[in-house]
C-alpha cells in the first residue's frame, strides 16, 4: 500500500512539474545566414563570419561559436538585441595567429570547421544553425 502511494505522489509530482515548465509565447526564431565568403580553404585562409539575421521573435540573444577539427570550441560573438560583442579579435582569449579581426578569424589547421548559430528567445526556447566547412 505505501508503495502504491509513493508511485502515485511521484507520478503527481512528475504531472506537476512538466506542467510548471512548459512554455507559451512566440514561435521560434528563424536564423537565415548568409553564404560563405569562398567555397574552399587552405590552411592559414582568413574566413569571414558568415552574417545573419533573427526573424520571428521580438527579443533575442544569438551566440556565434566556433567548432574546429581538434574540438576546440570559440566563442566568436554575443548578441543581444542588437548590441553585438565581439570576441574573435580577443588575444587574451585566443593565440594571437587566430585573430584577425572582430568578424574574421585565421583558419590554423586543417579539417572539418563548424560555425554555429544558436538564437534564445525571451523564454529561452533556442534555434541552432550550422555552416560546415573544410579546410584542406
Amino acid at each position: 500500500m505505501k508503495k502504491a502511494i509513493a508511485i502515485l505522489l511521484a507520478a503527481a509530482l512528475i504531472a506537476a512539474l512538466l506542467l510548471a515548465v512548459s512554455a507559451e509565447g512566440e514561435p521560434n526564431a528563424a536564423i537565415t545566414v548568409s553564404p560563405l565568403s569562398q567555397s574552399e580553404f587552405h590552411k592559414g585562409d582568413v574566413v569571414q563570419i558568415p552574417t545573419y539575421s533573427v526573424e520571428g521573435v521580438s527579443e533575442y540573444t544569438a551566440d556565434v561559436l566556433l567548432l574546429t577539427p581538434n574540438a576546440e570550441i570559440f566563442f566568436l560573438s554575443h548578441e543581444k538585441n542588437g548590441s553585438i560583442t565581439y570576441y574573435a579579435n580577443n588575444t587574451n582569449l585566443y593565440r594571437a595567429s587566430f585573430c584577425v579581426s572582430d568578424t574574421s578569424f585565421r583558419a590554423e589547421m586543417k579539417g572539418e570547421y563548424t560555425l554555429r548559430y544558436v538564437v534564445y528567445d525571451k523564454e529561452y526556447n533556442r534555434t541552432v544553425t550550422e555552416v560546415a566547412f573544410t579546410v584542406d
